[in-house]
């Protein structure tokens, strides 16, 4: 499954559009006011799938991101050269490259999605999952590693 997630240029808050392969709005992304990130991602019928909220005054980043009735804690690692997320609940590893352009997401030691950051006037990221069921989760810690770099001015963090 291949989308494409392109923030909105005109917005007060963080908004986003996922579209799938044939270019069709599949998800919509609305943030609010709040310390912090707070996204809420919906499907096609308004329905909210997915949360994300950022935590605010901790050492390391970290993000609750919400899928269902369960929640998980997205924490950013201490480490040179490469940045590295971890969902520990879901033994999910996420790596990208120097740049920040490029991550490949794994659970189980398994590659589950690639993500790569297109050049662009906004954000827009292409996103390779492996199976559709995993896409709530992966949309989640995209737009947390965007919220990271949105922080810290566009570098890698």
């Amino acid at each position: 499954m291949k989308l494409l997630l392109k923030q909105k240029v005109f917005s007060w808050f963080d908004s986003y559009n996922i579209y799938d392969e044939n270019e069709n709005a599949i998800y919509k992304v609305k943030g609010e006011f709040a310390w912090g990130h707070l996204l809420r991602i919906y499907d096609e019928s308004d329905t909210e799938v997915g949360l994300l909220k950022q935590k605010v005054f901790t050492l390391f980043p970290k993000f609750t991101l919400r899928i269902k009735d369960k929640e998980y804690l997205l924490n950013k690692e201490f480490t040179f050269l490469k940045e590295v997320f971890s969902i520990d609940d879901l033994d999910v590893e996420v790596k990208g490259d120097f740049w920040g352009w490029n991550y490949e997401i794994k659970k189980h030691d398994e590659l589950i999605a690639r993500i790569s950051k297109k050049l662009s006037y906004t954000d827009v990221y292409e996103i390779n999952i492996k199976n559709e069921r995993n896409s709530v989760l992966v949309l989640l810690i995209v737009l947390s590693i965007d919220a990271l770099h949105c922080d810290n001015g566009g570098t890698n963090g």
